[in-house]
């Protein structure tokens, strides 16, 4: 398993959000991981971007509570546009992929506008 790049928690609008970044790691391993990273913080949105190959994976999870104010399927439209990606979402997951390698500034900068135009509760 590759360590994550180490990733940071802020707040936004009262919606706490974590990123963190992979190289080639386990699908199954991150689900795993952010299913029990949110059951302890139900007010957060996470980030897992994995590189692999010459693409990059980017995922977006939140809880059920999270869901009731965020559209994972709106953030997801603006995490496509901004990387040239392709995914969609459900109501607590988001997944996409594009070729090449974004910078990782580029999901992180995107998912703070989006939580800073949401206001908060």
């Amino acid at each position: 398993m590759t360590l994550p790049r180490p990733c940071r928690e802020v707040t936004i609008n009262g919606v706490g959000f974590t990123y963190m970044e992979y190289e080639g790691e386990d699908r199954g391993y991150m689900q795993e991981f952010a299913k029990e990273y949110l059951s302890t913080r139900p007010n957060t949105v996470l980030l897992i971007v994995n590189r692999v190959g010459n693409g990059t994976e980017y995922m977006v999870y939140i809880s059920p509570e999270m869901a009731k104010r965020i559209s994972i399927r709106d953030l997801m439209t603006k995490l496509n546009t901004s990387v040239n990606g392709k995914g969609g979402g459900s109501t607590t997951y988001g997944q996409g992929f594009t070729q090449g390698r974004p910078p990782i500034d580029t999901f992180i900068n995107i998912i703070k506008a989006f939580l800073g135009s949401i206001g908060s509760s």
